[in-house]
């Protein structure tokens, strides 16, 4: 209703931020209060907000859905970069007020396909694999991307495009 008063009908129409909680640590009562807080943070009482506190997972987690247009002056919600970084420092403090876990930072872990599970089980190697230790040798010897793109194709037959932001990797073996 908020998006069509302000004739924001279309396009985005939420803005959706999961909050999790370590296994144990806290109830579902709290994991809301915290969801809570952390929404009346990031959206400045502009904006419609629904937090939905999950108990089916060994962690609890919150959904915390944000209207995409502001209920007091029609404008759109910024889910940009600087503000998804602001969201996610605001939760670790709200989190470390509340004295709850706060993961550190580049501890995140290799997530593996399917597919590559599968190889792994059978002791294979996955072109996946191959390229995660190409790529740190060949940027170990190349002082740019084009230096890097160029060791790449000549020393790993991996071919290498950068479009914009953007970087991908083909692997020979690959499509």
């Amino acid at each position: 209703a908020t998006r069509e008063l302000y004739n924001k009908p279309n396009g985005i129409q939420a803005h959706t931020i999961i909050q999790s909680f370590k296994p144990g640590e806290v109830t579902p009562e709290k994991a809301n209060e915290v969801g809570q807080e952390l929404a009346r943070e990031v959206t400045d009482d502009n904006y419609q907000v629904a937090i939905y506190t999950h108990t089916d997972k060994a962690h609890i987690h919150n959904h915390i859905i944000i209207n995409a247009v502001g209920f007091k002056d029609g404008k759109k919600y910024q889910s940009n970069a600087k503000q998804r970084h602001l969201v996610k420092d605001v939760n670790d403090e709200i989190c470390r007020q509340h004295n709850l876990s706060v993961p550190e930072k580049n501890t995140a872990k290799v997530r593996f396909t399917l597919t590559e599970q599968e190889i792994l089980k059978k002791d294979g190697l996955s072109w996946k694999d191959e390229l995660r230790q190409a790529i740190p040798l060949a940027s170990a010897k190349s002082s740019n991307f084009d230096d890097l793109g160029r060791n790449l194709e000549n020393n790993f037959d991996i071919e290498f495009k950068k479009r914009g932001n953007t970087i991908s990797y083909r692997h020979p073996d690959q499509k």
